[in-house]
């Protein structure tokens, strides 16, 4: 998490117009096999991007990760469903989606 909060350092001093940042809302340090993807090591939560100058939603719906193939699509649905919700009320989404706007220069 250091060497995030280092990331929002640099990217507050070279960004220009608006940056947008999507990470899980939930620690995830092994998933599935037949889940490819990164695994995440640290929790960001929604009070570290306020506290940052970025604008919080959620999308899906914060739930422990699939753990045998047929579970997807029930997983899936609720990150669908749940989603106008958590948009709303970012602390219960699976997903945040942080958004800081930057001043332009010509």
């Amino acid at each position: 998490k250091p060497s995030g909060f280092k990331f929002l350092s640099e990217l507050n001093r070279v960004c220009r117009g608006q940056a947008i940042i999507v990470t899980p809302n939930a620690v995830i340090h092994h998933q599935p096999e037949f889940l490819v993807s990164d695994s995440h090591h640290s929790r960001w939560t929604v009070e570290d991007f306020e506290n940052q100058g970025f604008k919080v939603y959620g999308f899906g719906l914060r739930l422990p990760p699939p753990t045998r193939p047929w579970h997807v699509p029930l997983y899936m649905a609720c990150q669908y469903i749940f989603t106008p919700l958590t948009y709303f009320l970012p602390d219960l989404g699976g997903f945040l989606i942080a958004i800081k706007k930057y001043p332009s220069h010509a």
